[in-house]
This record gives C-alpha cells, sequence and structure tokens, in this order.
C-alpha cells in the first residue's frame, strides 16, 4: 500500500507537467469530472478485472458524483466482498495503512438479507485492547441493529462514520443478543492476531505445527512478525500454516518480509 500515495503524487506530477496554459482552460471546461476520470485509468491499467472496463468511460451525463461512478466500475464479487473501496479522507486512509486508525476495533463482513433490505454484519474478529474487545464482543457474533433500529441498506453505513455508536449484537448459537455502545479510539491493528504452536496430541503424530493468523500486510509491524518466527524456530516447528483468510492484502514490504521468513 505504500505505493499508492507516490503513484498519485508520480500521475498528478505528469499531468500538470503535460500541460500549457492553453491546456489547462481547456481542462478546466471539460464537463468530465476529473477524479471520475482518474478513477478509470487506474482502473483500466491496476484493477483485477480491468477488461471489464471497456465502455465504462465516465460521462457528463450521468458520472459526476466520483463515489457512486467508482461503485458502478466494480465486478459482483468484488462489491459482495468488500474488497475495493473509495475516501476523500486521505489522514485516515493513511492511518490505516500504518495500523493506528480511529476504530471500533472489529473486523465485519457485511451482508445483505436475501429478499429484504436488511443487512447484518458477521464479526470475523476483534483486535485486543480496543473498544469491541472491552465491550466483549466476540467473533462469529452478529451486529444486527443500529441506535435500537434495524440495521439496513440506508444505516449500515454509520458504523463506519467515526461516531458514537450504540448497536444490537447477537448469537446465533446461543441466541442470545444485546446493546452495546462503542466509541471509535485510535487502536493498534497488530496484524498478527494469532500465533500458536499445536503439539502434544495424538491425532498431530509427532508434529509440531505452527499457526499464524495475519490479518493485513502492515510493514510496521515486522518486528512481531519476527518475534513469532523466532518463537516457531525456538520450539522446532515442523509444519507452518499461515491463515491468511481475512488477510486485506497491505505493503509489499510487509509480504516481502514474511516471505523471507518462511524461506
Amino acid at each position: 500500500m505504500k505505493k499508492i500515495i507516490p503513484l498519485l503524487l508520480f500521475a498528478a506530477t505528469l499531468f500538470f507537467a503535460g500541460c500549457d496554459p492553453k491546456q489547462k482552460d481547456e481542462v478546466i471546461d471539460n464537463a468530465e469530472p476529473l477524479v471520475s476520470q482518474f478513477i478509470f485509468d487506474g482502473m483500466s491499467a491496476y484493477y483485477l478485472w480491468a477488461d471489464e472496463m471497456k465502455n465504462k468511460k465516465p460521462n457528463a451525463a450521468n458520472e459526476k458524483d466520483p463515489s457512486n461512478y467508482f461503485k458502478t466500475l466494480l465486478n459482483p464479487l468484488d462489491t459482495k466482498n468488500g474488497w475495493s473501496w473509495i475516501t476523500d479522507d486521505v489522514n485516515a486512509l493513511l492511518a490505516d495503512f500504518s495500523g493506528t486508525p480511529k476504530d471500533f476495533g472489529w473486523s465485519l463482513a457485511l451482508y445483505r438479507i436475501t429478499g429484504t433490505n436488511n443487512v447484518e454484519g458477521y464479526v470475523k474478529y476483534v483486535f485486543p485492547n480496543t473498544p469491541a474487545a472491552n465491550a466483549g464482543v466476540k467473533r462469529g457474533e452478529v451486529v444486527h441493529q443500529i441506535g435500537g433500529a434495524t440495521m439496513t441498506i440506508d444505516n449500515y453505513s454509520k458504523l463506519f462514520e467515526g461516531n458514537t455508536l450504540s448497536v444490537g449484537i447477537g448469537n446465533y448459537a446461543t441466541s442470545t443478543t444485546r446493546t452495546i455502545s462503542l466509541t471509535p479510539v485510535t487502536i493498534q491493528t497488530n496484524p498478527v492476531l494469532v500465533d500458536t504452536v499445536y503439539k502434544d496430541k495424538p491425532e498431530f503424530a509427532g508434529k509440531k505445527i505452527g499457526y499464524l493468523f495475519y490479518t493485513d500486510f502492515i510493514g510496521g509491524y515486522n518486528p512481531q512478525l519476527y518475534s513469532t518466527f523466532t518463537d516457531f524456530k525456538a520450539q522446532g516447528i515442523t509444519d507452518l500454516i499461515i491463515d491468511l483468510r481475512y488477510n486485506h492484502g497491505g505493503g509489499i514490504d510487509a509480504a516481502l518480509y514474511l516471505a523471507s521468513l518462511i524461506a
């Protein structure tokens, strides 16, 4: 992710350096929004489904809102899983990339209930020492209410607005539900969320299995990765499991560092 900002700056440098005063007026008068054009250019070059960008160029008639335009470009599988998003808050984005966002401390998988406008948020995991953890939120619980009202396609975005929330959360396994209040704070999202060694049980057949649940590739937490692998080596693991099921991606430096530790 560290390549994103330099890429934007490089693109902006090329854009402005290539314009003379006469061309500048022409660009300003262009009815196509520059942000939407930038989105189109970037996704045409780098998006996994870049070939789907054909004939989706923004135009003045119906693509004046960059956020809405961006959503129209997403592949249905991407929309379902929430892999791509857009924001106008660069400071919050950089804080998230560095592992110090202002957040509740949970990771949610949102899904729409078939045949309704209702939305539920499945708790994939919770970071320790965060508002969500302090409120007793556990993996597997489901958020279904906001401010006493059923969560729907019209109000679920309040989860991401950075304000104090009262949410209804339940556990289908135990048929229990409760209401909690959460206030976002600056947290530490150490991506080395779980690391352990499984051993000394008959089903392991004498093996020592190192397990790492790694949530994001964040270079600032490479020392924690090193500590985990140092422990794995000290315990003499014979097998290694890297759990990336909920990993959101991240910085190339962290990915390379993890690969070097495995090697």
